[in-house]
């Protein structure tokens, strides 16, 4: 127990650096798009906290493809004590090939047919999911061999997802589908976002709003920034 425990604590610095890298890569692409160069406006303890806005993805997702290895223990168990012809998986192999060959096909027609970017990216995240949960009933190998399986696959998602979430929330402000709604006061001159205005977001030190009309980004110093109010559209 002690031992695994170890082997786990080894792979907290490499799953910290890839959710760090990942916040950097989606806030780079995001407001890059917007054509604000976003290590010019953060600091460097800023960089820490990026993964804070996709917690929900690293808690939701990330963990999915941990949670075979339990499965993967069991079968080892009873094949050891009961034999190996037990948890065979000739059956589950055959459904594994029809669902990964389903998952791809189904990938590639989300693009053919008419649905909104949005939908496409999250329906691609999920068709992703599948084809490699699929891949690895598909492989029936040993425990360590899973465990190494699910932190590659995982730490490939850790970069892909993130970049996909960018890529939909840049749609979403282009199409003038934003999350929300801000208001404050600037040089008293009471500033409203709205469906020209957009709000990207904001740092430590600054804020960003974008004009949809002219296509360019404001910047604004929060030294500078009084009663600034936020809605959740």
């Amino acid at each position: 127990m002690t031992e695994n425990i170890e082997k786990i604590s080894k792979f907290i610095p490499l799953i910290s650096i890839l959710i760090l890298l990942s916040s950097v890569i989606r806030n780079y692409i995001f407001y890059q798009s917007f054509g604000i160069s976003i290590n010019e406006y953060i600091n460097l303890t800023e960089f820490t906290l990026l993964f804070i806005n996709d917690l929900s993805f690293y808690i939701l997702t990330i963990p999915f493809f941990f949670m075979y290895l339990p499965f993967i223990y069991i079968r080892k168990f009873v094949r050891e004590k009961y034999g190996a012809e037990h948890f065979n998986f000739e059956r589950t192999k055959k459904l594994s090939e029809f669902v990964m060959l389903t998952s791809i096909f189904s990938s590639i027609m989300i693009f053919i047919l008419d649905f909104s970017l949005q939908v496409q990216l999250n329906l691609l995240q999920t068709f992703i999911t599948i084809f490699f949960s699929s891949l690895l009933l598909w492989f029936d190998k040993d425990v360590e061999f899973s465990k190494k399986y699910s932190l590659i696959v995982a730490s490939f998602m850790l970069i892909l997802f993130p970049i996909l979430k960018a890529i939909n929330d840049v749609d979403k402000i282009e199409n003038k589908n934003f999350y929300n709604k801000v208001s404050f006061i600037y040089n008293n001159k009471e500033i409203h976002s709205n469906k020209e205005q957009i709000f990207l977001g904001k740092t430590n030190e600054y804020l960003f709003l974008y004009n949809s009309k002219t296509k360019y980004t404001e910047v604004f110093r929060n030294s500078d920034i009084n009663n600034f109010k936020i809605k959740k559209l």
